[in-house]
């Protein structure tokens, strides 16, 4: 069963409000059907709202890497070792775009 955006976001503002990663199930969504734009969107209202929020950054990183603009992604990538210096992830990709 295919749940829509609007299901989603109803569960998950009733249920997970101080839960960044289970909040993030919208902007997930986006991310899957190649909607980078609207996910980093959404992405950045968690990252916001969650100020030590890993995962939300990571993702910003990675939607700017899959639309190929990859000085963003550098800049979304390093903005989250700001948070975490040890954002694995964050590493790896911002090591593969300096390549």
């Amino acid at each position: 069963m295919e749940l829509s955006l609007y299901q989603i976001d109803a569960f998950t503002d009733q249920v997970f409000k101080g839960n960044p990663v289970f909040l993030s199930g919208k902007a997930v969504k986006y991310m899957e059907m190649a909607e980078y734009d609207k996910a980093i969107y959404h992405f950045n209202k968690i990252a916001t709202k969650f100020k030590k929020d890993v995962y939300s950054r990571e993702q910003i990183g990675l939607c700017y890497f899959y639309k190929n603009d990859l000085d963003n992604a550098a800049l979304a990538f390093s903005n989250t070792l700001t948070v975490n210096g040890h954002a694995t992830l964050s590493l790896y990709y911002l090591g593969y775009i300096n390549l």
